[in-house]
């Protein structure tokens, strides 16, 4: 089904709702392109969906519009469903948000998605997504992850 993000008047080819985290995902990155690169690859973007520019702009500046809203927002949405059952996460989300003077959740999600936090954050995910059990509060990976937002 063909049908056009309204916002971006882009084509989407594909309409979805429904996501399943990448758990066997590596997630390295050491520059800004290798990290939109990472969560690029974890959204499952659509290079289709990116938006199209008439002007000529700039690598860095091109890199870092390619950005497939419609995946992103699928993608967090069924995460933060996910983890929200979860009170670890909620603590997180709830500080991560707070690093933005907010409460919302979505918005601690996004900061959770950051280049300072993904790499870690991506850990716990894996962790919670392939053996719930053993995601505790003393978990390296959340004992690092809340050492990082404080």
């Amino acid at each position: 089904m063909n049908t056009k993000n309204p916002e971006t008047e882009t084509e989407l080819s594909i309409i979805t709702t429904h996501y399943v985290y990448p758990t066997k995902l590596k997630m390295f990155y050491n520059t800004n392109a290798t990290y939109r690169n990472c969560l690029r690859t974890l959204f499952k973007m659509n290079p289709k969906n990116f938006p199209k520019f008439d002007v000529d702009l700039d690598d860095e500046t091109r890199d870092e519009n390619e950005y497939d809203v419609d995946s992103a927002s699928v993608a967090m949405d069924s995460i933060l469903h996910d983890i929200t059952k979860n009170s670890l996460f909620l603590y997180v989300l709830d500080k991560a948000a707070a690093r933005m003077f907010s409460t919302d959740r979505e918005i601690g999600l996004t900061i959770l998605f950051s280049y300072d936090y993904l790499d870690i954050f991506h850990e716990c995910l894996v962790l919670f997504y392939t053996n719930e059990n053993e995601f505790t509060d003393t978990t390296e990976c959340y004992v690092e992850l809340l050492k990082r937002l404080t």
